[in-house]
């Protein structure tokens, strides 16, 4: 559809369009001014020629919604009108910032505290509307806005049911409107997202519950919990699949109450769901401050009916926008790196090609379209496919921009296949070789053939951030991806995850000048190989678990004595994050860790402290965030390490502890006399 205004255009004498902003399924959507108070806005029309009485009615519902749901979270609407040609419009608030489904695209899962708090501010929104009545039916992450001044915003009530709807609207439209908008077996919603009942055309306030549980457990893991290849695979996935926990699609720590609350708000039946928003907000909120949930600890206002009027007096709900320095480090921990991320079996890749815009420094970030593959099942079901495949082109991997949004990829032999996005949710696989254009920024996943270890000399320098390599199984496999990247600035996170050769394959690591995160995982090592790795030395965020001796067997395991790394670790004074979890590491390499004042969180495993390993730690150490695990719970130590002046967070990881620690050491404080929270329970997550 043509452009309806140009810059320039008065709309009904008040509204001025500055630009055209852009065309959803309904209509256009322009920027406008106001042409007496100077506010600016967003205007949405519609072609007159292109009505028809649904169009119409649908038009005005989602207008009449929006303007009676005055929520924070909640996109606003101030007006509503014909303009001189008869196009209806409205105007709504003008929102600057990225689409929820932008910034996992662009940045890989979510930590879990904005993660919870993203969905709490939803639920809130969604409370809002169920109380009214309302029902949104299409709860995505592509729906919901985070704003460049850090609030959630829920928008596109298109599709919203309304028990209000016949009395809004003129009753002269009630057959069509009950018809359109209450006739059992029309489905509405994106397949991704909906709930048992609403794939078989059933509306209810729990769907917007099941779609809002989909949308966390995307946020926590970047991947749906169902996606089949076709609509209708993922509509039986939701009928009758078993409901995933975060472990089978991420390997990210997460609060193990969390699988609790994505377990009911997923259930298929609804009578075993969260029986109301404000009851999964609740528990989300208990996650968050720490709190058990679960029986004995749920909501006790479900009783009052969900129809019951609310004042307009919400508490604006914001979901603390972290800060550029910040961000870097959540992310990087996660290696979930933008710009090119590989990641490497070497037997499966993901690859994300580079764009205009870093989301690691602006997570309020604008990109035209995303594709987004994660592992092959979290792709954006909005893109625009622009997809060409010339099977007779063998050439070299490499990426060309094109200008504007587009980039082009030249696929090479040695790759069994290739996935992309399309429109209709799908994703392709063409031939592994050709050239292929798509919409900038995009994700493309290599699956890698296990006998060419070589085919990362296709990429050119600067084109990959970060690689995870499984299963070593020879030392010239690391020596290769050394050399290849250890001069490029933009190769800064490696992750190494078991070992199939001799630990003595690690000391070819080297040579990665400007590597920032290095993670070690699952191997059975002598610990003079480990240490012998240079980024030790360097590196701002250390992961260093599951790591075995090397004369361990699977009757006798023997963890890693972690001394001889920590007299490593000691004088990185770039050393911000380190975790040590399941190695052994002694009174005296606790102490030399404390000694180093660069690193403010720790997590330490398999040291079981007494009351002069807490002391020397509050007195030296400037760590603000502390993990102890598999220790059991002695109040003494926890107090004894509140005499620090920095320390302000303590997770205690030991099914020993009490469920309720933080309870016992409620109203702690440092030596600072900054509160200082200690929990027992879930787990701490990289963040």
């Amino acid at each position: 559809m043509s452009q309806l205004y140009t810059a320039g255009d008065t709309i009904d004498k008040d509204y001025i369009i500055e630009s055209f902003l852009g065309e959803g399924g309904m209509g256009q959507v322009y920027r406008a001014k106001h042409r007496f108070i100077g506010q600016v806005y967003a205007l949405k029309v519609i072609k007159a020629s292109l009505i028809n009485e649904e169009t119409w009615l649908r038009f005005q519902r989602e207008a009449r919604i929006l303007a009676a749901l005055n929520h924070p979270n909640i996109v606003q609407v101030f007006n509503m009108g014909l303009d001189k040609n008869g196009n209806p419009y409205y105007v709504m608030e003008l929102l600057n910032g990225s689409s929820l489904d932008e910034v996992i695209a662009g940045s890989g899962p979510i930590v879990w505290q904005d993660s919870l708090k993203i969905t709490i501010a939803v639920a809130d929104a969604l409370a809002k509307a169920h109380r009214k009545g309302i029902v949104h039916r299409d709860i995505k992450p592509a729906n919901i806005v985070i704003s460049n001044d850090a609030v959630v915003k829920l928008v596109d009530f298109g599709l919203a049911k309304s028990v209000e709807a016949e009395r809004l609207l003129d009753s002269r439209n009630e057959k069509l409107v009950k018809q359109q908008m209450t006739e059992k077996g029309t489905v509405f919603g994106s397949p991704y997202y909906m709930s048992p009942e609403q794939c078989r055309g059933e509306v209810s306030q729990s769907c917007d519950i099941y779609a809002l549980g989909c949308t966390l457990f995307q946020c926590l893991t970047g991947r749906v919990p169902f996606a089949g290849e076709t609509a209708v695979q993922t509509f039986q996935m939701h009928l009758g699949a078993p409901i995933p926990k975060l472990s089978d699609k991420c390997k990210l720590a997460f609060p193990e109450e969390l699988d609790y609350c994505i377990g009911r708000s997923l259930a298929k039946n609804t009578r075993e769901r969260y029986p109301s928003i404000d009851s999964f907000k609740h528990d989300l909120e208990r996650i968050l401050d720490g709190k058990p949930v679960g029986r004995g600890y749920e909501y006790d206002g479900d009783a009052e009916s969900s129809l019951q009027e609310d004042d307009d007096d919400d508490e604006l709900v914001e979901y603390e926008q972290v800060s550029a320095g910040k961000k870097k480090g959540v992310l990087l921990w996660s290696f979930v790196i933008l710009a090119l991320l590989l990641t490497v079996g070497l037997e499966a890749l993901t690859l994300l090609a580079p764009t205009k815009k870093d989301y690691l420094n602006d997570f309020t970030a604008k990109s035209a379209s995303i594709a987004a593959i994660n592992d092959g099942y979290n792709y954006d079901r909005n893109l625009t496919e622009k997809q060409k495949v010339d099977s007779s082109q063998r050439e070299p991997v490499q990426t060309t921009d094109l200008g504007g949004s587009k980039i082009r990829i030249s696929l090479a032999p040695g790759f069994r296949q290739v996935e992309f996005g399309d429109s209709k949710g799908k994703h392709a696989m063409p031939d592994s070789s050709g050239i292929v254009e798509l919409d900038r920024p995009i994700s493309v996943r290599f699956d890698a053939c296990k006998t060419d270890p070589n085919f990362l000399k296709y990429f050119r320098d600067g084109d990959i951030d970060s690689i995870k390599v499984f299963n070593i199984k020879d030392k010239s496999q690391l020596a290769f991806i050394c050399q290849k990247f250890g001069a490029t600035s933009k190769f800064i996170a490696l992750t190494l995850s078991g070992l199939k050769t001799s630990s003595s394959a690690l000391r070819e690591v080297k040579g990665l000048e400007h590597l920032q995160g290095l993670a070690l995982e699952d191997m059975n090592v002598k610990v003079e190989d480990v240490a012998a790795v240079p980024n030790l030395k360097t590196a701002s965020n250390i992961c260093i678990k599951g790591l075995m001796d090397a004369k361990s067997t699977e009757a006798n395991p023997i963890p890693l004595n972690a001394d001889p790394i920590v007299e490593v670790l000691k004088d990185n004074s770039s050393l911000s994050r380190l975790d040590l979890d399941d190695c052994a590491v002694s009174s005296k390499a606790l102490q030399k860790l404390a000694g180093n004042k660069s690193i403010k969180r720790l997590s330490v495993g398999l040291h079981t402290w007494n009351i002069e390993d807490a002391k020397g730690f509050a007195k030296q150490s400037a760590v603000t965030e502390l993990r102890i695990s598999g220790f059991k719970l002695d109040d003494q130590v926890v107090r004894t390490l509140a005499s620090s002046k920095t320390i302000t967070t303590i997770k205690l990881i030991n099914p020993e502890s009490p469920d309720h620690v933080e309870d016992e050491f409620a109203g702690l404080k440092n030596a600072a006399g900054a509160s200082l929270r200690v929990t027992g329970r879930g787990s701490w997550h990289h963040s």
